[in-house]
C-alpha cells in the first residue's frame, strides 16, 4: 500500500513518465523497410506475453487484422501487441494515422483501461497517463513559444538591415548614397586660374553669404 501511494505521488508519477519517454525510444518495430517506435503514452502500458500473446497470434491467423495499428507519424500509439502478433502470424499489418490534434494520452486511456486486464494497476496507469498529458501539452506550448521567438528574431534581423543596405562585402549599387568625388568648390578643390572668389565667399556678393563651400554639394546644406 505504501509503495502504491509513493508511486501516486507527484515525484513518483513524474519519474514514471520520464522512464516511459526513455523506454519508448528503445521500443523499435520494423515493417516493410520502415522503422516505428512506441509513443511514450503507449510505453506506459505493459506488453502482453505468454498464453495471452499466443491467443492473439492464433486470432490473427484465423481472422486477419481487424483493428489497425494506430500511429502518429512513425510512433505507435495503439497496437504494439497486434503488430508483434501479426508479424509472428505472417499477417499483413494495417496502419492508420491519427489526427495530430488528438489527445494521445486520452486516446490510449479510452482504448486500453476497459479493454485490457490490468488488475489493480488501472488507477495507477490512468494517473500516469494524465500526468503525461500535462507534460506533452507543456512541451507543445514550449515548442510554439520557441518557434515564435525564432520567427521574431529573423524578422528583426531582416528589418535591421534595411531594404537598401548592401550585403556584406558588396559595393553600393549605382545611384546609391556613398562617398563620391569632391564637388566643385568643395573643401580641397583647387581654384581654376583666373577664377574669382566663389559666390558667397569672401569678397563675393551678398546673395550667397553664409552658405560656404557646401552650397555646391548636391542637395545643399539643408538650408
Amino acid at each position: 500500500m505504501a509503495e502504491t501511494l509513493d508511486n501516486m505521488s507527484a515525484a513518483g508519477l513524474d519519474e514514471a513518465v520520464e522512464k516511459a519517454f526513455e523506454a519508448a525510444q528503445k521500443d523499435v518495430y520494423e515493417y516493410e523497410g520502415k522503422t516505428y517506435t512506441a509513443h511514450p503514452a503507449a510505453a506506459l502500458l505493459p506488453l502482453i506475453k505468454g498464453d495471452e500473446f499466443e491467443t492473439l497470434v492464433v486470432s490473427l491467423q484465423q481472422n486477419g487484422m481487424r483493428h489497425p495499428v494506430l500511429v502518429l507519424g512513425d510512433q505507435i500509439v495503439d497496437g504494439r501487441n497486434r503488430f508483434r502478433a501479426a508479424k509472428q502470424a505472417n499477417v499483413k499489418i494495417i496502419f492508420k494515422q491519427i489526427d495530430p490534434a488528438e489527445d494521445v494520452c486520452r486516446l490510449v486511456m479510452d482504448l486500453n483501461l476497459h479493454r485490457r486486464d490490468l488488475g489493480g494497476r488501472k488507477v495507477l496507469v490512468a494517473s500516469r497517463l494524465r500526468r503525461m498529458s500535462i507534460r506533452i501539452a507543456q512541451m507543445r506550448r514550449d515548442a510554439l513559444a520557441r518557434a515564435l521567438r525564432e520567427k521574431e528574431a529573423r524578422e528583426a534581423q531582416a528589418a535591421g538591415g534595411g531594404p537598401d543596405a548592401p550585403a556584406e562585402g558588396k559595393p553600393p549599387e549605382a545611384g546609391s548614397a556613398g562617398p563620391g568625388p569632391p564637388s566643385p568648390g568643395g573643401a580641397g578643390a583647387r581654384p581654376r586660374p583666373g577664377a574669382g572668389p566663389a559666390p558667397g565667399g569672401p569678397g563675393g556678393g551678398g546673395r550667397g553669404r553664409g552658405r560656404g563651400p557646401c552650397h555646391w554639394r548636391r542637395g545643399g546644406c539643408g538650408g
